[in-house]
């Protein structure tokens, strides 16, 4: 399933620019038409930095769920 890119801002933490992407899915179109995406999944384009050092919590790096970096952005 592929990836798509939701916005592009400076990590706080990381101070670097990053990526942050939802997985989707969409509803088969001789369904229903007017219903609308459903996100599986979101992640950071340096989720694997933040997993490898212990001290950096994100949620988008599945780290920490309740602290957003980019909520106030």
């Amino acid at each position: 399933m592929p990836w798509y890119l939701v916005a592009t801002y400076h990590c706080p933490i990381l101070k670097t620019e990053v990526e942050l992407f939802e997985q989707r899915i969409y509803p088969r179109s001789d369904h229903i038409s007017d219903m609308a995406y459903r996100v599986l999944a979101r992640r950071c384009s340096h989720d694997l930095i933040c997993n490898a050092n212990d001290h950096i919590h994100c949620r988008w790096a599945y780290t920490n769920p309740a602290r957003d970096p980019f909520e106030d952005a």
